[in-house]
Parts: C-alpha cells; sequence; structure tokens
C-alpha cells in the first residue's frame, strides 16, 4: 500500500475580521445601497471633475421647470405655459444622458483598471 500524499496547500491568514454590527435586514440593505448609488452618481467622494456633469445635467433639466413655475406665480396664470408632454420630451435627451453618463459608477466599482 502506497503512503498518503502530502498536503501541499497553506492557508494564509490574510486579515479578515467579522462582522460585528448589527444586523439591518432587506430594507437596511436596500437604504443602504441607495444611498451609496445617489453619493456615487453625483460624485461625492471622487475629484471636482467628476461632479460637473451630473450638475451640470440636473440644472439644466430642473432649470426650465422652476422658472416656470416662477413665471406662473409671479403673473398669476392659471394655464401652464408649457405643457407635461412637453417639458418631459424636452428634457428627456437630457435624462439619457445622465442615465448614460452615470451607469459605469453604478454598475462597476473600479473604474480606473477594469
Amino acid at each position: 500500500m502506497s503512503a498518503p500524499a502530502e498536503r501541499a496547500g497553506v492557508i494564509h491568514d490574510i486579515g479578515y475580521r467579522r462582522y460585528a454590527g448589527t444586523r439591518v435586514g432587506r430594507r437596511g440593505i436596500a437604504a443602504s445601497l441607495l444611498a451609496s448609488g445617489v453619493l456615487a452618481v453625483f460624485g461625492f467622494g471622487r475629484s471636482g471633475r467628476a461632479k460637473i456633469l451630473p450638475f451640470v445635467l440636473l440644472g439644466m433639466t430642473l432649470v426650465p421647470a422652476v422658472v416656470q413655475v416662477g413665471i406662473m406665480s409671479f403673473i398669476g396664470l392659471d394655464a401652464d405655459l408649457l405643457n407635461y408632454a412637453g417639458y418631459n420630451s424636452g428634457s428627456s435627451f437630457l435624462v439619457v444622458l445622465f442615465v448614460a453618463a452615470q451607469a459605469p459608477v453604478l454598475f462597476s466599482r473600479d473604474l480606473r483598471s477594469g
């Protein structure tokens, strides 16, 4: 009978620690993912250049609505200057551009080295 083969594998302690915090459940997980996603999309925690595009696109999308509400309240109009369908079709390109620019941030955590 042959001798048993020696095992060549070695277990290395690479410093992982067990989680000692409270378990928050599904609602806490969803809230944490939402918060970290919003922070990542708007560039918080990154350079100033990463913040420019999201905030410019957000401003370009919101400024027409704010101006319309301001004009309507100042003049006292009851009718809309720009209906909802017209505003939606006008700003949809900006929303698509925003989503296309920020999708890699949400789906890939390592954008520099891939």
